[in-house]
């Protein structure tokens, strides 16, 4: 990517790398888009990728390595989280939590990242992807312990029947379908059969 391209080589010769790298972030690179796009971040995000940049009302959040950075829009400033692992992605869930995967579960970001009580069965397990669908469901794909399922009203269900454990993302298509993304292939499914045994049909090999 040009814009990075532009200002590798300072951050090479840096001797705090990562406070170059979001202050290149936060002075350089962000404005450039914003001035790139007129301010329109669904744009900048398209451009920074949906796993590394997650955007809500009033502000972007960026992952890299084992750190968190929000920033809020129009105001020059980033706040860091550290973490003691690396994050997988971001999702905002409809009543406005950041809900942010780890390879030691699941935590809600606010002014800090915290593990409410309902994520607290998924300790220590290692999480790949969030995924919501039409009904405001969140569903926790997991890379040894299956896919999960949370509520609306934040119930946690472990999801039986499954071809694999090692789970790397769940899709939803508008039609009904479900799509299974595990370390033995792809496999579809019809929501109403989610939990049924002998449901998922093979459609790509790995």
């Amino acid at each position: 990517m040009p814009v990075v391209t532009k200002y590798r080589l300072n951050l090479l010769t840096s001797d705090n790398l990562r406070q170059q790298l979001k202050k290149v972030f936060n002075d350089k690179i962000i404005p450039l888009l914003e001035e790139y796009f007129f301010g329109d971040y669904g744009k900048i995000g398209l451009v920074l990728g949906k796993s590394f940049v997650k955007k809500s009302e009033n502000e972007l959040i960026f992952i890299t390595g084992s750190s968190i950075f929000k920033k809020k829009i129009k105001e020059n400033s980033i706040i860091q989280f550290e973490l003691n692992q690396k994050p997988r992605c971001i999702i905002k869930r409809p009543n406005n939590e950041l809900l942010v995967s780890t390879q030691k579960g699941g935590f809600i970001l606010n002014s800090g990242l915290t593990c409410p009580s309902y994520l607290s069965p998924l300790k220590d397990k290692n999480i790949s992807k969030f995924r919501i669908d039409r009904n405001a469901n969140v569903w926790i794909c997991t890379k040894d312990n299956g896919l999960y399922q949370l509520s609306s009203k934040n119930k946690l269900t472990h999801i039986k029947n499954l071809p694999s454990n090692v789970i790397n993302d769940i899709l939803f298509t508008s039609n009904g379908f479900v799509f299974l993304s595990t370390n033995k292939g792809v496999y579809v499914n019809q929501y109403s059969n989610l939990g049924k045994a002998n449901k998922w049909t093979l459609v790509l090999e790995e």
